[in-house]
């Protein structure tokens, strides 16, 4: 038979794909929406007396589950699509360069957005079309936006990943050294060692600090909903919060349920929904 009656249909192998990537788009978004119940337990308890991890993962494996799958098979669908496109004949064409330049940043775009929407999810238990309405709310009418302009624990939590990766490498070269420094392999074997090491030391902190920016992601969402659960819980992370800019005070005068008079008449705004987390 010839070569190409032995090629697998287009369409099996981009079901293939799409669930290759839905899988892991939903392992990776489990992490995420568990990390925000989590984060979100802590601002609205004063105090937190029993173990959050185990209850946000339940939420997250149950009535979240729905969500974190549709929101996850959006992102996988475009993922499959990218990989099709590079694998065509017709890869390096200047239409398809112009459609794969377009999906990457649709793509982008919607991983940023599913961030936050998930965030949504694992703090009040809505449904994914819900909860991206709930964000698209918060962008445009609740100061998150500005909120997010703050945010420089990206770059913190590189740089932490930069250090693993370092350190993992300078442990590998010292190891490698103490074996092959007598050696015809010297110096290549702990140069190639040191390599490695950087790379998978710097994956698997990348990994847990994972946890952090979707913690940091949870909480963002939480002050723009309700400010005043953190002034109420958390006074003296409100006072600092405060004092390092001005606009994060603002949105707790606007949105927070602050009794103020700033324009016109003293208004209480109240949480815009109830919370499920425990």
């Amino acid at each position: 038979p010839n070569a190409e009656s032995n090629q697998v249909p287009m369409a099996i192998m981009f079901g293939f794909l799409v669930s290759f990537y839905w899988g892991l788009q939903v392992n990776k978004n489990i992490s995420h929406t568990t990390a925000c119940g989590v984060a979100a337990t802590w601002y609205f308890s004063a105090s937190v007396d029993h173990k959050p991890t185990p209850a946000a993962f339940k939420r997250t494996m149950t009535t979240s589950f729905g969500s974190v799958c549709l929101g996850s098979l959006m992102v996988a669908f475009l993922q499959a699509l990218r990989a099709m496109l590079r694998g065509s004949r017709r890869g390096r064409s200047f239409i398809t360069l112009i459609a794969l330049c377009l999906l990457q940043c649709v793509e982008s775009l919607i991983r940023y957005f599913n961030q936050y929407a998930f965030a949504q999810c694992a703090i009040y238990g809505t449904s994914f079309i819900e909860s991206a309405k709930a964000t698209w709310n918060l962008f445009m009418t609740r100061g998150l936006t500005a909120i997010i302009n703050d945010d420089l624990t990206g770059m913190a939590l590189m740089a932490g990943a930069f250090i693993g990766g370092i350190c993992a490498a300078a442990i590998g070269f010292l190891i490698s050294m103490a074996f092959y420094r007598h050696t015809t392999f010297w110096p290549t074997v702990p140069v190639a060692v040191a390599i490695y090491g950087f790379i998978v030391g710097m994956m698997f902190t990348l990994c847990v600090l994972t946890v952090l920016a979707s913690s940091v992601i949870s909480l963002f969402v939480c002050y723009a909903e309700d400010p005043a659960a953190m002034y109420q819980n958390h006074r003296e992370e409100f006072e600092r919060l405060s004092q390092a800019k001005d606009s994060w005070g603002s949105i707790y005068t606007t949105h927070g349920g602050a009794r103020v008079q700033a324009v016109g008449p003293v208004i209480e705004v109240g949480g815009a929904q109830p919370v499920v987390v425990q």
